[in-house]
């Protein structure tokens, strides 16, 4: 287990563009992994600008937070949260584009999902949810982290003219503070 990564949260837009341009190279690191978060050889120049400003924008609405990990040179890890404005499904966040730097994985997940617990227990959430292409490394890890499906959608993702299946899981924000608190 990696002591060395510091875990922590962003939810105004100040500290978002404080880490803004290394974040989108982390991010763009993923489209190397054949698109596993929606990214591809195209998210590059203009595209990037335009998802950072939605995700600074997003942050400003209050519907979505960052969780980010670092070390003293670099970011390694990745997570949004996001939630909705509905007063009725305030008690469920959903994680997004969870990437880990690929010298870091193997290392901080457990770490890194312990500190998610923490945070949406302390902001009143109580579900967890996400969703996951089917049958990849991103998906069984899921699964081993103890993410129950409750939906495929067959055509969930397209890649290089190629559908893909996809889960969407679940989780208590709870149960998932205690299968990794030890981490922590």
């Amino acid at each position: 287990m990696e002591r060395n990564v510091e875990f922590f949260l962003i939810d105004c837009c100040d500290t978002y563009r404080a880490h803004r341009a290394n974040l989108m190279i982390l991010l763009a690191m993923s489209a190397q992994d054949e698109a596993v978060l929606g990214f591809d050889d195209r998210f590059t120049g203009s595209n990037v600008s335009r998802y950072a400003d939605s995700l600074e924008h997003e942050i400003a609405l209050g519907t979505l937070q960052l969780v980010l990990g670092r070390t003293s040179d670099q970011l390694v890890f990745c997570c949004m949260l996001k939630r909705s404005h509905q007063q009725t499904t305030q008690h469920i966040c959903d994680l997004q584009k969870g990437f880990i730097h690929p010298e870091h994985r193997g290392k901080i997940l457990k770490r890194s999902l312990a500190y998610i617990a923490q945070v949406c227990i302390e902001n009143g959430v109580e579900l967890i949810t996400l969703d996951v292409r089917a049958n990849t490394r991103a998906h069984k890890t899921w699964v081993m982290c103890g993410f129950e499906t409750y939906g495929v959608l067959p055509d969930y993702s397209r890649y290089q003219g190629i559908s893909y299946e996809g889960h969407f899981m679940k989780q208590s924000a709870y149960d998932l503070l205690q299968r990794f608190k030890l981490y922590i």
